[in-house]
């Protein structure tokens, strides 16, 4: 009996440095000059990208993301000063695994079969 207690709190102490862990990690902030791109996180550390923009008609679009792996904390939304500041979206881990983000940057308004002008392609590995 006196052995299960301690494996227990061994057990409580992992989870409550995992968790300490997490709240300490500093958010992770990156700009991908490149189509394709990797980043590493923690459970439940934040990750800011920032998209370039350069056309005040165009708009970065999310198309893939994983909602069990990352959550969404700030919508995609542009940076003040203009056009070309760029654009930013938030998300936290949520668990550990692997998943890709992908983002297209296009005109709305467009009709018919949209080509877009710039993508990004972004996995997320969460140790």
């Amino acid at each position: 009996m006196h052995f299960r207690f301690r494996v227990l709190s061994l057990v409580a102490l992992a989870a409550a440095l995992v968790c300490a862990a997490a709240q300490n990690a500093p958010p992770v902030k990156i700009e991908p000059k490149e189509k394709q791109s990797s980043v590493e996180l923690i459970p439940g550390q934040e990750l800011t990208i920032v998209l370039p923009t350069t056309d005040p008609r165009h708009v970065w679009q999310t198309v893939a993301n994983d909602l069990r792996y990352l959550r969404p904390t700030a919508k995609l939304k542009p940076l003040p000063g203009g056009p070309t500041a760029g654009a930013s979206v938030s998300f936290v881990a949520n668990r550990r695994g692997r998943t890709r983000l992908s983002f297209v940057y296009v005109i709305p308004e467009a009709e018919g079969e949209v080509t877009a002008a710039d993508s990004r392609d972004i996995v997320v590995k969460i140790n």
